[in-house]
C-alpha cells in the first residue's frame, strides 16, 4: 500500500468518525486545525456549520480579531 493509498484511508477514516460525531452524538463543537476537510461536513449534514475566528494577515505575521464569522478561512504562506 503507497503512501497515498494510506493517506485515503486514513481520510475516509477520519471523516467517518466526525460525521458520526457529528450526526449521532450531536456534539457543539468540532474544532479542528490543519484539517480543512471537515468543512466539507457542512454540505453532508444539516446542523453542521462552518464558522472561524477572523484574522488579519500582514508580513508573515497573523492578528487575531476575536470575532467568530460563519464560514471556512484559509490562511495561506504563514
Amino acid at each position: 500500500m503507497s503512501s497515498s493509498d494510506l493517506s485515503i484511508v486514513v481520510m475516509s477514516v477520519f471523516l467517518y468518525y466526525f460525521s458520526h460525531i457529528a450526526t449521532e452524538i450531536r456534539c457543539f463543537t468540532l474544532f479542528a486545525t490543519h484539517f480543512h476537510e471537515l468543512t466539507a461536513l457542512e454540505e453532508d449534514v444539516t446542523h453542521v456549520s462552518n464558522v472561524h475566528v477572523s484574522a488579519l494577515t500582514d508580513n508573515n505575521q497573523m492578528t487575531l480579531l476575536y470575532k467568530v464569522l460563519p464560514g471556512e478561512l484559509y490562511i495561506y504562506n504563514m
